[in-house]
């Protein structure tokens, strides 16, 4: 703001100035269901590289899209970023599947339609 005087003249410009930097945001990691036998399943978790997580703790919440099941278990994961958990969705499906770690990527969620 540039002021002549109480009464005088009086605007205000813009003054350029440079934007404090952002931090960039991690890119969410990758979640894949894969066989686990006898109608199970095991989660592998991946940074978004594609290198494994591995050693990580946390929890994952299963939610039908018909009806009101949900279900909450432990897992943790092995050096290949594999749940040592199995997990039995027969009867559920489809369902969507969202991973929490308290440290690490966050997870986007996914729909398991069938299992094999």
């Amino acid at each position: 703001m540039v002021s002549a005087g109480i009464g005088q003249v009086t605007f205000c410009a813009r003054v350029p100035a440079t934007p404090p930097p952002e931090a960039a945001a991690a890119e969410p990691g990758r979640l894949r269901a894969e066989p686990a036998g006898a109608g199970r399943i095991r989660l592998r978790l991946s940074a978004a590289d594609d290198a494994p997580v591995a050693g990580v703790d946390g929890r994952v919440d299963f939610s039908t899209l018909a009806g009101n099941w949900r279900s909450s278990r432990p897992f943790a994961t092995d050096a290949a970023g594999l749940t040592r958990e199995s997990y039995a969705l027969a009867g559920a499906l489809p369902v969507v599947v969202q991973v929490r770690t308290p440290s690490g990527p966050g997870f986007l969620p996914f729909v398991i339609e069938e299992t094999e």
